[in-house]
């Protein structure tokens, strides 16, 4: 998209909405090179009626597709650029959080999977916390604001045996094989999990930059661990007439088990580290919960 012009683009939005006005449009905001146009590029769409690829996102979250530099989720650093996205980046490079793609992977560079592997080779993760990474990675994307983006088989490990750039490739190395969704089940579920808990509950997509400001807080008081590393946000209904009044959400990317402190009251356990979906879990009513290693916790009330 960044070799089409605003004005071009401008057409192509008013073109396309006077067809229908809710139809969805998002690109990806590069220019592959020098260019002699003015290019489309990211924090040019803003209230434009279209949307673009957030790579800030996307390398806060697991490091760049052009390399193997790790990102929050693999060393637990960097929680200061997860927030924004987290936000919609509404206070990055967006009128609306809808004009956010957020993702971790896409058709260029590694996959996710591989990306993982890659980016820790040097570690001693195990496969079973590399998992983890994966499922941490998606529920963070499927609960922030803005427009969640999976690559196609992602949710079931999907691999290009580490190829960085497979345009040109074979299907030997760029088919999907419909066995790691069997050899992967559980982390399936999980994604089918997320995108029911978001698609049911509109409290995790929220369309007014004001309502995510007066109604998505950051929670500081984080146990006896480092604040840096872990993340906690309340999220209350605000405009979104979702059924539930308010969301807290709990992110611990350490290899090491993590207290945060528990606004009172009685809450649903919707998300742990081993499952997600809409149908509460347990409860809790406690002044603290714990949790595991490499997870993230969704609890309503």
């Amino acid at each position: 998209m960044g070799l089409h012009d605003m004005e071009t683009m401008r057409q192509i939005v008013q073109t396309m909405k006077d067809i229908d006005p809710n139809i969805f449009i998002y690109g990806e905001p590069w220019t592959a090179g020098d260019t002699p146009i003015d290019p489309t590029v990211k924090g040019k769409q803003k209230g434009e009626g279209f949307s673009v690829f957030n790579d800030h996102f996307r390398d806060a979250l697991k490091g760049p597709w052009y390399n193997t530099d790790p990102g929050y989720i693999q060393t637990s650093k960097g929680s200061d650029k997860v927030r924004p996205g987290i936000k919609g980046s509404i206070k990055d490079f967006t009128q609306y959080p809808y004009e956010s793609i957020n993702y971790v992977a896409v058709h260029d560079g590694r996959t996710f999977w591989d990306q993982l592997n890659a980016s820790t080779k040097d570690s001693n993760f195990t496969r079973i916390e590399l998992i983890a990474m994966n499922k941490l990675a998606a529920a963070i994307l499927f609960t922030s604001q803005g427009v969640p983006f999976i690559h196609g088989g992602q949710e079931m490990l999907r691999t290009k045996f580490d190829s960085h750039n497979s345009y040109n490739q074979p299907d030997e190395i760029n088919k999907i094989r419909w066995q790691w969704k069997k050899d992967n089940m559980d982390v399936f579920k999980y994604y089918q999990g997320l995108i029911k808990l978001r698609k049911e509950h509109p409290i995790f997509r929220k369309t007014d930059p004001k309502d995510i400001e007066q109604n998505l807080h950051f929670l500081d008081f984080i146990g006896s661990h480092s604040p840096h590393t872990t993340i906690s946000y309340i999220l209350n209904r605000g405009n979104s007439d979702d059924s539930w009044e308010k969301v807290l959400v709990f992110i611990n990317p350490n290899q090491h088990n993590v207290k945060f402190r528990l606004a009172a009251g009685n809450w649903n356990v919707v998300v742990d580290n081993k499952n997600a979906g809409i149908k509460t879990l347990y409860k809790m009513n406690a002044k603290e919960i714990e949790l595991p290693p490499i997870s993230c916790f969704v609890l309503w009330k």
